[in-house]
């Protein structure tokens, strides 16, 4: 689970990894910690945030302002 702390620490209690992310380097440095996971439960917030971060265009990795590649992250499932 990523995302704003309100939203996520519920999950802890189901046995959830939770990573609390309120600001936008909370949210890259948590991304950065599950890339060794299947699935990631992401809050809107976060969601939002990752997809303006996240490469969309294999073959043009590093274009300036768009350091991620999605393809190289686990699936995502956003939370309603």
């Amino acid at each position: 689970m990523l995302g704003e702390a309100s939203r996520v620490a519920p999950w802890a209690l189901s046995g959830a990894t939770v990573l609390p992310a309120e600001s936008r380097a909370e949210v890259l440095d948590g991304w950065a910690r599950v890339a060794d996971v299947a699935v990631v439960l992401l809050t809107p917030a976060a969601a939002r945030l990752l997809d303006e971060e996240l490469d969309d265009s294999p073959g043009e990795p590093g274009r300036p302002g768009r350091p991620l590649e999605r393809s190289s992250g686990p699936m995502t499932v956003v939370l309603p």
